[in-house]
């Protein structure tokens, strides 16, 4: 008797832990996509994952069976058709089980989705936003507003200034598929760049999530790189160091990090030429690559402005990324400079990696005393050439 209670028993236990391998279930009538491919797309920032796909059969029915993986998922979620035309179906996913269907007549409707619903009957003005219901629906359709709002600039800019420093849901807008645009549609926000990086500061205090704030500090590194805006950068980096957050910075984190050391008035770190070590001093160092566009303007700037720079007491040190020989040979051989280094390593060479670099061109303007001076991504932004003044 005890055995087969013990058996019975496993076998509940077995058939619970079967059932839980699925997180969520959808069930989809959509005739008008029978026999078509479908892929279910979920986001998280700027990624976008193909979180399951299959085929709808013959009558247009289809049921998707979330994996247990994404079971506290709570975001956006878009069913894309192979072949289609359209942008898919947009819904919300948060743990609910409910069914979906499409037809001509009726267009898009749901059952059992508290969730989906809500947003349906708003937009067709059945209803008005509702804050506090504790919907990510609810949530979703701030992050909405706020989009447009940056899209059709019509709201004064110190308010959208103050919504994105105080109240920016940014756990939300991690999952909303809105994530680019939202961060990218705040650049025109700041003239002053150094007041990014102060209110960016804020929304990542107020982040509390892990995964949201490790991907809010690597977009928000790699956008000061991209567009060599320093005084954001080094408010961010302080900020991250300081708060110990990034127990293990990889990546460009890592790099900022590395770089954050080399800010003006900090010692440059020794370069390394051929195995030896040199202590930068009266040099201007430039970081570079052949190809990239950007580099290959600075480079030519360099160039025409050599004799001004050697008659100002600096010399020029450039440093390539470049991977080949006998590409690194013919693109310097017109540099007029006697320092020219390359070890071939790309972006992991050591000076580039003392130097924390990311991205190209990165110019260090050191003084006599190998202290940084200024750091910047144009030779015209340093206070070194005659037309600067």
């Amino acid at each position: 008797m005890k055995r087969s209670r013990y058996v019975l028993f496993s076998l509940s236990v077995f058939l619970m832990a079967l059932s839980s391998v699925r997180a969520q279930t959808i069930q989809l009538s959509l005739s008008s996509e029978a026999g078509r491919e479908y892929v279910l797309y979920f986001y998280h920032g700027q990624k976008t994952d193909s979180v399951l796909g299959g085929r709808i059969d013959a009558k247009g029915e289809a049921v998707l069976q979330i994996p247990q993986s994404y079971s506290g998922y709570k975001g956006a979620g878009t069913l894309a058709f192979k072949g289609g035309k359209g942008g898919g179906i947009e819904m919300i996913i948060n743990n609910e089980n409910f069914s979906l269907s499409a037809n001509p007549q009726d267009g898009v409707s749901f059952k059992n989705s508290v969730e989906n619903n809500y947003l349906i009957n708003f937009f067709s003005g059945r209803t008005s936003p509702v804050s506090g219901n504790g919907l990510y629906a609810s949530r979703y359709l701030k992050l909405m507003q706020y989009n447009e709002e940056l899209k059709q600039k019509r709201t004064p800019v110190y308010q959208l200034r103050s919504y994105l420093r105080k109240e920016l849901d940014v756990e939300a807008l991690y999952t909303s598929a809105m994530w680019n645009d939202v961060i990218s549609g705040t650049f025109e926000l700041y003239s002053n760049k150094k007041d990014f990086g102060i209110d960016m500061t804020e929304v990542l205090k107020r982040t509390r999530d892990k995964a949201v704030f490790d991907a809010l500090s690597d977009d928000l590194i790699t956008i000061c790189f991209q567009f060599g805006w320093e005084a954001a950068q080094d408010t961010i980096v302080s900020y991250l160091i300081n708060s110990n957050r990034i127990k293990h910075p990889s990546g460009k984190v890592y790099a900022a990090f590395e770089q954050h050391k080399v800010r003006p008035g900090f010692k440059a770190p020794h370069l390394d030429v051929d195995g030896k070590k040199i202590a930068p001093k009266n040099v201007l160092l430039v970081f570079h690559e052949t190809g990239c566009e950007n580099c290959e303007i600075q480079m030519q700037e360099l160039v025409k402005h050599y004799a001004e720079i050697k008659k100002k007491g600096y010399e020029i040190i450039t440093v390539s990324s470049d991977l080949d020989e006998h590409i690194f040979e013919s693109s310097s051989a017109p540099f007029p400079w006697k320092t020219k280094i390359c070890d071939y390593e790309g972006f992991d060479g050591v000076n580039f990696k003392t130097y924390g670099i990311v991205g190209t061109p990165t110019m260090y303007l050191i003084d006599k005393d190998g202290v940084v001076k200024e750091r910047s991504a144009r030779l015209v932004d340093l206070n070194l050439l005659s037309v600067n003044k």
